[in-house]
């Protein structure tokens, strides 16, 4: 298998090899398609998108989270993606029979992380009752986020009460309601009028917290290491069926590819991570969310980039979803066929 070399930034000598591992020979002169949202999952692959060549049989890009899922979705099964990073479950969700796609791996492993302008206090699951009768702002409540932090509060046996729709605040459970950010409003600005208006704090995920930092924020708190276990997988890469039972020796190389690219995006600057990101964009009018003046290693980390194979992490997944559906009957616990294990 051909691969090429990434010289990482910490030192000109230390070298990560095998990324890129898609070649046209290997491929037999097919283009694999590899879709990802943007933010953190655009981050774990940034490192393959960093050295894409014309020739190496493999095309990445990267859309708006909210058109991720209709990549998977064709009903001419020809234009889904090969390759395609989902959120857990809407994975699940959508392929979670196996018949079509399978998990064959975990790129991002949570990035959620509570922050607040007033907090006083660092919450851990010692303290985490005290947010009882508070309101908490959460990003994509009515989704995969909302869902995440539903069950780390149902896995410390806190109740809980979800505003949607207009509910009444309760002071005897921790009132949930959504963070809505209107197209071209600066999202400190979405806070700072919901903190005028009683939320006490808000659910967000890197990088966008460390950028908030900016205007005061302060992170009082990390749902990873609140839901416990090491935390759970985020963002998922789904292989369709065809590629896994034609492919397997490619798929195996470009999975180990996909391992350094996660630990090559920890070591780069935010210039080098923005760039690759956004020079693979579909819509070529489209900018990333993505800020370079706030990304580092750091933030890369915070993240939660990291690539597990789904063999590593099958256990981990299923004990997630398994807590997920108690809080959310919209949640699937795939079959045993959704996982591909090398």
């Amino acid at each position: 298998m051909k691969k090429r070399i990434f010289t990482l930034a910490l030192a000109a000598a230390l070298c990560v090899c095998a990324l890129g591992a898609g070649c046209k020979d290997e491929t037999d002169g097919e283009d694999i398609t590899v879709y990802m949202p943007d933010g953190a999952p655009a981050l774990a692959l940034s490192g393959l998108m960093h050295e894409d060549t014309e020739d190496d049989g493999v095309s990445y890009f990267v859309v708006n989270a909210a058109q991720i899922a209709s990549k998977v979705s064709y009903t001419d099964t020809e234009k889904n993606a090969d390759l395609c990073v989902l959120p857990l479950t809407a994975a699940t969700a959508k392929l979670g029979t196996g018949e079509n796609y399978q998990m064959v791996g975990a790129v991002t492993h949570g990035n959620l992380y509570m922050i607040s302008k007033n907090a006083e206090t660092t919450y851990t699951t010692d303290n985490l009752s005290s947010l009882i009768g508070k309101t908490v702002g959460v990003l994509q409540l009515a989704s995969t986020p909302g869902m995440i932090f539903k069950t780390t509060l149902a896995k410390n046996d806190l109740p809980y009460n979800d505003l949607t729709g207009g509910a009444e605040t309760a002071d005897d459970k921790i009132n949930l309601t959504p963070i809505v950010t209107p197209e071209g409003t600066p999202v400190a600005q979405v806070l700072n009028g919901m903190i005028a208006q009683g939320v006490d704090l808000f659910v967000m995920a890197e990088p966008a917290v460390t950028a908030l930092k900016n205007g005061g924020f302060q992170t009082v708190g990390n749902v990873q290491t609140l839901y416990g276990e090491q935390g759970y997988p985020q963002a998922v890469l789904v292989a369709k069926k065809s590629l896994v039972e034609e492919k397997k020796d490619w798929l195996n190389g470009f999975l180990t590819d996909v391992a350094e690219s996660a630990v090559w995006a920890t070591l780069q600057s935010g210039e080098t991570l923005v760039n690759a990101v956004q020079a693979h964009f579909e819509d070529t009018s489209a900018v990333t969310s993505l800020n370079a003046a706030v990304l580092n290693g750091e933030v890369v980390s915070r993240s939660g980039v990291r690539f597990e194979a789904a063999s590593v992490c099958k256990a981990k997944t299923e004990a997630f979803l398994q807590v997920a559906k108690t809080v959310e009957s919209k949640a699937v616990i795939p079959s045993e066929g959704f996982y591909w294990l090398g």
